[in-house]
């Protein structure tokens, strides 16, 4: 993974190759950095946090990360059952959590796997079908779009 760091670009501005900025709509509809809208300013705060909103990366090297999950190179098979199942609250109630997933099952795709993210100006997702070996990475420069319906055309794209 040679295009995964942290950045926080505001507090260490430098100049990165093919960097895609964030935009997000102003009150007339037009795409404008998050900067320059005072309702967004608490970007400038949170952006000096180191993880959340400042993991920069590529699909190419979220799917190698994809990959090396399906091995136990990285994390290994218990902490894997760990993370990709729910955990139970003390009563014994399902969470549909796993550590750092969200965890679904359907008849047709099978055991998902998932994660959403986003920060001002920006939206992830990340759907892995454990059962199929597939996944779906979705990285935009807009929070405005809706990831959902892009979703739905990928997951018929990949099972016909």
């Amino acid at each position: 993974m040679n295009n995964t760091f942290v950045y926080r670009r505001r507090f260490e501005s430098k100049q990165i190759k093919n960097y895609a900025l964030g935009y997000i709509n102003d009150n007339l509809g037009q795409k404008v950095l998050p900067d320059s809208i005072e309702k967004e300013s608490y970007t400038y705060y949170l952006d000096g946090i180191v993880g959340d909103g400042t993991v920069n990366s590529t699909t190419e090297d979220l799917l190698k990360w994809d990959r090396a999950l399906y091995t136990d190179t990285l994390i290994n098979s218990k902490d894997k059952e760990l993370m990709f199942n729910s955990v139970k609250t003390k009563d014994g109630e399902e969470t549909q959590y796993g550590f750092g997933w969200f965890i679904g099952n359907s008849k047709k795709y099978g055991k998902i796997v998932y994660h959403s993210g986003g920060w001002p100006g920006y939206s992830t997702f990340i759907e892995r079908h454990l059962d199929n070996d597939k996944t779906i990475i979705i990285l935009q420069n807009t929070s405005d779009t809706k990831i959902n319906s892009a979703l739905q055309l990928i997951r018929m794209i990949l099972y016909n």
